[in-house]
């Protein structure tokens, strides 16, 4: 049995048409995950108004795909907000620049528990190896959990000072 598969010759019209029809798609898909400058302003102000939770969560969201530095500061302090900090620290994860991960970075002190395991999981996701003295102390926390993402996120982060430490 011939085992080299045998396709179809398509016409030049066939490949035309399927073109024509994909076109539409293509173009829609391009509008849809690249945002205007004034979504993102939109977005921004959402976070920084009266809006209730659910508009919150999904500015959020919405930034987590297309935010920018500029989203930082509002979405900085929603993280220590316990129906928020989640999804803010969602979008500052996938936000670009310096600046999500010193607004993640600074924000280790003042939170605990659940918020702060989530900023650790971030950071390490970042790989922010700024962060690292920050870190250390939270290994000896008497949290168990949050000794552990401690120890987790020095881990991702990776480098040979960290793997020193988690010897240690």
């Amino acid at each position: 049995k011939d085992s080299t598969m045998h396709y179809p010759k398509y016409s030049k019209y066939a490949l035309a048409s399927l073109a024509a029809l994909l076109l539409p798609v293509i173009l829609f898909a391009q509008q849809t995950t690249q945002p205007s400058q004034d979504e993102t302003v939109q977005a921004i102000s959402v976070l920084t108004s009266a809006a209730d939770v659910f508009d919150k969560a999904m500015a959020c969201r919405q930034l987590s795909l297309h935010g920018d530095p500029r989203a930082v500061p509002a979405l900085s302090t929603l993280l220590s907000d316990r129906k928020l900090g989640n999804y803010a620290r969602t979008a500052l994860e996938t936000t670009p620049g310096q600046e999500a991960s010193t607004a993640l970075r600074e924000a280790i002190p003042e939170l605990q528990g659940d918020l702060l395991i989530g900023v650790l999981g971030s950071i390490g996701v970042r790989r922010d190896v700024a962060a690292i003295d920050a870190i250390v102390p939270l290994l000896g926390q008497d949290n168990q959990a949050v000794a552990e993402a401690a120890a987790r996120t020095l881990g991702h982060l990776g480098t040979p000072s960290t793997a020193d430490l988690l010897r240690k």
